[in-house]
């Protein structure tokens, strides 16, 4: 054969054998006679981006028994995907359901499940996923009969009826279908639970629900005649029992009622459960309980004496924003934490904020080096002795015995290396919330020696690994769609929840994060509150762990707290002082400071003494880390009460803050084996409690502690109802529309105010004209931006209100301002 037609046919069988390995990529199906598989993507169908949903499998072994893995795997990039494996055990005959939870980021036209035996693929079904939730929808969980009864909850831009910006979307729930997995289950903000016992539930399921609501959720539990069995079941919580059935035909009017709204004569006639045991949220015209608001650890239980699907009743359109409005005017901070609940980048800012230290293994090459040395050197030295003893031929043995025992050295050197040990960094992020639990987000680098496919646990918890650069087509091939062949994570569920990832070289890197429990017990007991001479704080040690390194971090200074041992208590104080050179800020221990420009960040790096130009290091300086540890906690810490706006103008956060001298083991494996060298640095917050009126009636609110509610205006501009609540985000607003806010300064109704000033960036100064409403004239007087407000008292009103309203000051009626923020000082007023 010539050389021209050898090359033709080592292209042809190129051709060919690419074309085979092509042939068995992510998708291939294979079919098995032994194997029944059914796949069922989400629910209904539908799935979402960033939280977990289930994908179901039923297997039939129609052959002998069978052990082996099951496998679903999902787009990651134009070239890598993501594997979620779970082991199976099938006995000849046996059909059974598995459950896994993929989460994605990039769009999958096709899921693909497979079950490997002993790595080799044995059967596998594509399947391709119906319609997509929107990733911004707080996911409400429906567990009814009749789910199409409750689509009235669900709100999209088109019938956002209350005009604040939020998206629900319901999904319909049976007991078949209703998540036995944490993570499944943290996808929902809210369940509803409607003529249907949960008492159906597996035991399972039930746990699952259980600690999904005390770890902070809300429930709906709806009543009527087709729902006692579920109030029955949440009796131990709420404490309702039923006393019989009525009819009612002002239900509408006492929700509307229950809300603020406007109540309307007459309604439809409903069916009431007569519930008794605790005082309700909402009556009717007659006095007969319509709601019920319970606490279940941090969540809540929201009852209902009427059927929450009752066709009759959400007929009305009332029905479509009431349950969004209660929630908004009895639970807003919860409410605002659940909106955004599932996603799994919740804590990622906590999580990683101190990750970046690397790992970074002891070199020994400098040891060997000297060995090799070492070896030279005794080798000149024999062969200058022989040469003097005429005896060069003994060489022969001097050099195997000098190598023999040069490489024992090494042997010996490199057997008791860490270099041949994994070895990982954890940084233990410990939060504790507003109620006192604590939750750990740790960061998690790791590296092992050796390349290849890596087997990483955690004591069951789940790891993830960090790695959002998802691409949905190979921008290399001109945009065309590419199926992954590349497996970069496979995630294994049961046991230990192992984390599989493939390192391409010795000693790379793999950065994880997981979300747990915290080891500590008891709680940080800290609080903070303004005095004549600054902020005075008090802190309690109520862990079994000392407190070290301790500080008290606000917006506007930083004070260092002493060590605490379990059960001590410190007081510390933040005097005021004033800035000399505010453009080359130096802040002292003990500090507070007014003056424009502090900011957390800034007062963390000082308390910490953290300089961003270290000593040029490759290693991170580990203050650094701290600081972002810290500022990361207290952002989680915000958004957890204030809802997961990405901007925000607050301005003041008080946490507590220090190294516990000890924290609980946290146990790494890697291949099943305990990492060889691990370091763990934990840093501690907690979130410091700040009364509206201080321990002696002194008030101090600074800008952005007090969120605004917009509310529309009648046609002679006096505000009325709530429009939307702006807590969380920087909105702007048209000055053409004219907005009008509201600030709920209830608790300041016994305080004389001192001073009052709105405050805002003096830019808009020019295009607006800014009024408060007079509580005592009726009318909206003229104010300035960032000055102290003359008679500061004529502007709260009889209830503890503040209304501010803005008007183009210029001809040009496009101009917007952003959401206003005050300032207000005062004191509680004298019995005199």
């Amino acid at each position: 054969m010539s050389k021209k037609g050898l090359m033709a046919v080592i292209v042809v069988l190129a051709v060919l054998l690419a074309g085979a390995a092509s042939a068995m990529t992510m998708h291939t199906e294979v079919d098995n006679s032994a194997l029944e598989m059914t796949v069922n993507a989400g629910y209904d169908g539908m799935i979402t981006y960033g939280k977990a949903f289930p994908v179901r499998v039923t297997i039939r072994n129609n052959g002998e028994d069978f052990e082996g893995s099951l496998g679903v795997n999902a787009y990651v990039s134009a070239k890598q995907y993501d594997r979620y494996e779970i082991p199976v055990t099938l006995p000849a005959g046996a059909e059974r359901t598995y459950t896994l939870a993929p989460v994605i980021y990039a769009k999958q036209d096709t899921l693909t499940a497979e079950i490997t035996k002993d790595g080799e693929k044995v059967c596998a079904v594509n399947v391709e996923p119906g319609k997509t939730a929107n990733p911004s929808a707080m996911l409400i969980g429906v567990l009814s009969t009749r789910p199409q009864n409750l689509n009235n909850l669900s709100i999209d831009r088109e019938n956002d009826t209350l005009g604040r910006f939020e998206q629900w979307q319901t999904v319909a729930l049976t007991p078949e279908t209703f998540p036995d997995d944490e993570r499944l289950m943290n996808s929902f903000g809210m369940i509803v639970t409607d003529d249907i016992d949960p008492a159906a539930l597996s035991e399972r399921q039930r746990e699952v629900l259980d600690a999904w609501l005390r770890r902070g959720h809300i429930l709906l539990c709806g009543g009527g005649a087709a729902g006692l069995r579920a109030v029955e079941y949440f009796k131990d919580d709420t404490g309702l029992e039923n006393a019989g059935f009525t009819t009612s035909d002002s239900v509408t009017a006492g929700l509307q009622k229950s809300i603020g709204r406007a109540e309307t004569a007459g309604g439809p006639a409903v069916s009431l459960a007569e519930l008794t045991g605790a005082e309700p949220l909402a009556k009717d015209a007659e006095g007969r309980g319509l709601v019920w608001r319970s606490a279940a650890g941090a969540g809540r239980i929201y009852t209902s004496a009427f059927e929450a699907g009752d066709p009759v009743l959400n007929a009305e359109n009332l029905m479509h924003y009431y349950w969004q409005q209660a929630l908004v005017n009895n639970d807003s901070e919860l409410y605002n934490t659940v909106l955004y609940s599932g996603s799994v980048d919740d804590g990622d800012s906590a999580t990683f904020a101190g990750s970046s230290v690397p790992v970074k293994a002891s070199a020994k090459m400098l040891p060997a080096l000297l060995i090799a040395a070492g070896m030279l050197a005794a080798a000149g030295l024999c062969w200058v002795g022989l040469k003097k003893m005429n005896r060069q031929k003994w060489m022969w043995l001097g050099l195997p015995v000098l190598s023999a025992v040069a490489v024992i050295c090494l042997v010996m050197l490199s057997g008791t290396s860490e270099a041949n040990q994994p070895m990982a960094v954890i940084a233990e992020n410990m939060v504790q919330d507003s109620n006192g639990n604590f939750r750990s987000y740790r960061g998690i680098s790791a590296a092992s020696p050796e390349h290849g496919r890596h087997s990483y646990g955690m004591q069951g918890e789940k790891l993830r690994v960090r790695n959002y650069d998802y691409v949905d087509f190979n921008e290399e091939d001109e945009g065309k769609k590419q199926e992954p062949t590349t497996l970069r994570t496979c995630y294994i569920a049961g046991g230990e929840n192992a984390l599989t990832v493939e390192s391409a070289t010795p000693w790379e890197t793999v950065n994880m994060t997981c979300e747990a429990e915290s080891g500590i017990q008891g709680k940080i007991d800290a609080s903070i509150w303004m005095e004549e001479d600054g902020f005075h704080a008090e802190i309690v040690n109520g862990t079994g762990y000392k407190m070290t390194g301790g500080h008290v971090i606000t917006g506007y200074g930083y004070v260092s707290v002493p060590d605490l041992e379990p059960g001590e208590k410190a007081e510390v104080t933040l005097t005021y002082r004033t800035l000399a050179d505010p453009q080359n800020p130096k802040y002292e221990d003990g500090g507070l400071y007014m003056n424009e420009g502090t900011d957390f960040y800034s007062m963390t790096c000082a308390a910490l003494d953290y300089v961003e130009n270290w000593d040029g290091s490759s290693e991170k300086n580990p203050s650094y880390a701290r600081v972002n540890m810290i500022t990361s906690a207290a952002n989680q810490l915000f958004r957890e009460k204030n809802g997961n706006g990405y901007t925000t103008p607050e301005t003041t956060r008080f946490v507590y803050t220090a190294v516990p001298e000890a924290v609980p083991e946290i146990g790494l494996t890697v291949d099943g084996q305990p990492v060889g060298k691990m370091t763990v640095f934990g840093q501690l917050t907690a979130g410091m409690k700040y009364p509206d009126i201080g321990r002696t009636g002194i008030v101090f609110r600074a800008a952005g502690m007090d969120m605004p509610v917009r509310v529309e205006t009648d046609e002679t501009g006096m505000p009325g109802k709530d429009m939307k609540q702006t807590a969380g985000t920087v909105y702007y607003h048209t000055l053409s529309e004219t907005p009008t806010f509201r600030y709920d300064l209830t608790g300041l109704k016994a305080v004389r105010i001192e001073k009052l000033r709105l405050t805002m960036e003096n830019y808009y100064s020019s295009q607006m004209k800014a009024y408060a409403l007079n509580a005592a004239t009726g009318g909206w007087d003229e104010i300035r931006l960032n000055e102290d407000i003359a008679n500061p008292e004529n502007y709260l009103d009889r209830e503890g209100n503040l209304y501010l309203q803005f008007r183009p000051a210029t001809q040009e009626l496009y101009a917007d301002i952003p959401t206003p923020t005050i300032t207000v000082e005062g004191r509680v007023k004298s019995e005199e």
